[in-house]
């Protein structure tokens, strides 16, 4: 006699109506957190990529994060829906994160919450098998996250600090007379300022996720996965120290408009696509040199 096959889950239509009516909710919630919020001194996080310079990259981790998910989908129609009442615990936590967010006037955690609310529906609906398989790409998606501006100030202005003092020695090897008061050189015949749009703060935030994606195409283990991330970290920041030592070689030699404006742009393409290229040999040495099946 052959056994009936197991069902694929044991939803009934009543469970499928309060997943209805929680999605409804959600989206009525997080859509101003997220798309667009009519209150002109309140901005939705794609308001902000588009804003801030710093964070243009964020359109590109929901679909990094959707192909993550695509990529395992074999692997995840195997597994069958068993959901968890511990979801409707995340999803409850998310909401609380949520208020606290809305009324600490904290815009961070609301943001937090929309993805502690995807991480809660999986767990409540597929269970703690699909929440375990699907935990890196919903994990990703903090990445796309503007930090707080308190800590972008403690984290630019130090960069900003490293930046000038690599371009001084740099071009005091390279005979350019220069002298460094804080973030401003003072050349022969012009003064340049590492801003804090020259920090590297964006092709630091950048480089790192590009660090993680890298991490998981290549790496084959944990050990691996987390040397890779680390590296993208001085790639950034010496990458962007040559960029401002070739904008004050560029200054003393040709002057000050050629150091600015289109060059100065074009000149930031070339050092990211440089530091894309090591972050490809940095892949492949650690690939190389750390063995797949490390402790």
């Amino acid at each position: 006699m052959e056994s009936a096959p197991a069902e694929n889950h044991g939803f009934s239509s009543r469970d499928w109506l309060w997943v209805g009516a929680c999605l409804s909710a959600a989206i009525w919630a997080f859509l101003p957190i997220l798309a667009y919020d009519p209150d002109p001194n309140v901005f939705a996080l794609a308001e902000h990529w588009i804003l801030d310079e710093n964070y243009s990259y964020g359109f590109l981790i929901p679909p990094l994060a959707a192909y993550f998910i695509w990529e395992r989908w074999d692997e995840l129609r195997e597994i069958p829906l068993e959901g968890s009442f511990w979801g409707l615990a995340a999803i409850a936590a998310a909401f609380v994160v949520y208020s606290a967010g809305i009324l600490g006037g904290v815009l961070l955690l609301p943001r937090v919450s929309a993805i502690l609310l995807i991480f809660g529906g999986i767990l409540w609906i597929g269970g703690l098998r699909w929440a375990r398989e699907l935990l890196f790409p919903v994990g990703f998606l903090f990445l796309m996250l503007p930090l707080p501006a308190i800590v972008l100030n403690q984290i630019a202005f130090p960069l900003q600090l490293f930046a000038a003092q690599v371009a001084e020695e740099a071009l005091f090897l390279l005979e350019i007379p220069v002298r460094r008061m804080g973030n401003v050189m003072h050349l022969p015949h012009h003064q340049l300022e590492v801003a804090e749009a020259c920090s590297g703060l964006r092709s630091l935030l950048a480089l790192v996720t590009t660090g993680v994606v890298f991490a998981y195409f290549f790496g084959r283990n944990h050990l691996q996965r987390i040397l890779i991330v680390l590296f993208s970290i001085p790639i950034a920041i010496l990458v962007n120290s040559a960029r401002v030592t070739a904008t004050g070689i560029l200054a003393h030699t040709y002057g000050l408009e050629a150091a600015t404006g289109f060059f100065h742009t074009l000149e930031g393409f070339g050092m990211f696509a440089m530091a894309f290229g090591l972050m490809l040999i940095v892949g492949f040495l650690v690939v190389k040199i750390i063995p797949e099946r490390a402790p």
